[in-house]
């Protein structure tokens, strides 16, 4: 370990902190696997930044999900020394303090979400010029239209780091976005329209698709428009592609620099309940019926709408619906529905029965916040010692929730995927078994999910349990990229 490093690092930490923490690179971006310690790798760079700028006025900005400001305020403070006046942590309810805190400019270190960044009121933000930007789960910027990506990239910085451990989920041009924020000069913005249009033609193959139809030529032959869609990075092209990146970009697998133990995946087939089923296909046949009515429509026009019919599929195989009226219609007018989750649930009483044989802590994951409160209401009946969280869980208390599991002060650690999927450190001290009642659609989010476990600090097998459906949309959730009807058809079972 080098001496102006007080971070302790692992050889391959301290590999990339040598290559990418040097005063003269401007820009890095850090993409180790889940679970490798990012966070460390780069307070290590900071520290070594901080350390060949000696009597400069220098302050940091670290851009975060806020579920895991808290874990970052921690860590500065801890590896850093740094003491508590010198951090400050943006209040979602008291964003004027925070705002006082940057125009007084006396702390070192600043810690605010991605969402705050869009709000006008922190506009402030992009007058000054950090000394270094730290950008974890940069991904969520991979959007290039997106307001908060706007704001984000009209931030000025001397030095600039951005964390994830899935920098472009499964679509190549994700990538651009981050690229585009680290070195500009060598991914450039060159469309309004399409800021990702030079990155797809160098770097990205792509096909041809039929999109919406346009009626019938003079031979009888259907019209569609022609739309192109990326399929994957150029092969002939990759070893070029990563040569150009490889000065400020590293990325290393778990599997190559931890010695991890397996993740063990255990599916467990729950039968739905008669009134449950009964539901289901209701809401499947009228699903099927209204694709067969917009087939003949781009599929990108209708994606919200398909997304919200899956998710309730999803609902409708975790436990019994409710139905209550909002007074809303949609863009087809028919009347919005709220939906709740109630009892009885096939899933949760399986559950349940499972959970009676098992003595060792227990981290569960499902994307319903209803399905997560359903199943903290049993367990508290039942006595357990539960944690929820989600995204109704109190900022000043989830790391407290993090630590009590740690610790061994409570049996079940119960979380949606989108509020402790991501960023969430410590539960593998305390688990090694994690339970899923449903998947996100993608594979990397259920990676990251699983990756709360499957990292560093874990010393025994983790086991994965799918609480799964058959007959629903569960069998095809984990691994589909929905770009086509045929793709909608095959997940509900319909592939005529």
């Amino acid at each position: 370990m080098g001496d102006d490093v007080l971070v302790q690092l692992f050889p391959f930490q301290q590999e990339l902190v040598d290559k990418l923490g040097s005063p003269d690179i401007s820009a890095r971006l850090i993409a180790d696997e889940m679970g490798c310690g990012k966070t460390h790798e780069a307070i290590a760079i900071e520290q070594r930044l901080r350390s060949a700028h000696v009597g400069s006025k220098m302050r940091t900005l670290i851009i975060a999900p806020w579920s895991i400001h808290e874990m970052w305020r921690r860590k500065i403070a801890e590896l850093l020394n740094v003491p508590a006046s010198d951090i400050v942590v943006i209040d979602r309810k008291h964003r004027d303090r925070f705002l006082r805190a940057v125009q007084l400019g006396r702390a070192k270190y600043y810690i605010v979400h991605y969402e705050a960044l869009r709000i006008k009121d922190m506009a402030p933000l992009q007058r000054i010029v950090w000394f270094h930007i730290i950008a974890d789960e940069i991904h969520r910027i991979k959007s290039p239209k997106a307001l908060q990506t706007k704001a984000f990239k009209r931030l000025r910085t001397q030095y600039r780091t951005g964390l994830s451990g899935s920098m472009a989920d499964d679509r190549p041009q994700d990538f651009w976005s981050p690229l585009h924020w680290a070195r500009p000069d060598l991914f450039p913005n060159v469309s309004t329209k399409d800021p990702t249009k030079l990155f797809v033609k160098d770097w990205c193959e792509t096909e041809e698709f039929e999109g919406r139809f346009l009626g019938i030529d003079d031979d009888g032959n259907e019209i569609h428009q022609i739309h192109k869609r990326v399929t994957g990075m150029r092969q002939d092209r990759l070893a070029e592609f990563h040569a150009l990146i490889a000065p400020f970009y590293m990325r290393r697998l778990k599997e190559d620099v931890l010695d991890l133990p397996e993740k063990v995946f255990s599916p467990v087939h729950v039968t739905l309940y008669a009134g449950q089923q009964k539901v289901y296909d209701q809401l499947k046949r009228e699903f099927i019926a209204w694709i067969g009515e917009h087939e003949d429509e781009e599929l990108r026009i209708n994606r919200m709408f398909v997304f919200a019919q899956l998710v309730r599929l999803q609902q409708a195989a975790l436990a019994s619906l409710m139905f209550s009226d909002t007074g809303k219609v949609d863009r087809f007018s028919k009347p919005i529905k709220k939906v709740a989750l109630r009892e009885p649930s096939a899933k949760l009483d399986a559950f349940i029965d499972w959970a009676s044989d098992v003595s060792s802590p227990v981290v569960v994951f499902s994307q319903s916040r209803g399905m997560i409160d359903l199943t903290a209401a049993r367990l508290d009946a039942a006595g357990a010692r539960v944690g929820v969280y989600t995204g109704g869980t109190p900022d000043k208390v989830r790391q407290q929730i993090i630590d009590n599991f740690s610790a061994g002060k409570l049996d079940f650690f119960l979380g949606t995927i989108k509020a402790g999927g991501e960023g969430v450190d410590g539960l593998q001290r305390a688990s090694s078994t994690m339970v899923f009642f449903d998947r996100a659609w993608g594979p990397f989010r259920n990676k990251q999910a699983e990756d709360r476990l499957h990292r560093e600090g874990q010393k025994s097998s983790v086991q994965i349990v799918d609480f799964y459906a058959p007959k629903t949309v569960d069998a095809k959730v984990r691994a589909t990229n929905i770009r086509k009807w045929r793709d909608l058809r095959q997940i509900l079972g319909d592939d005529r």
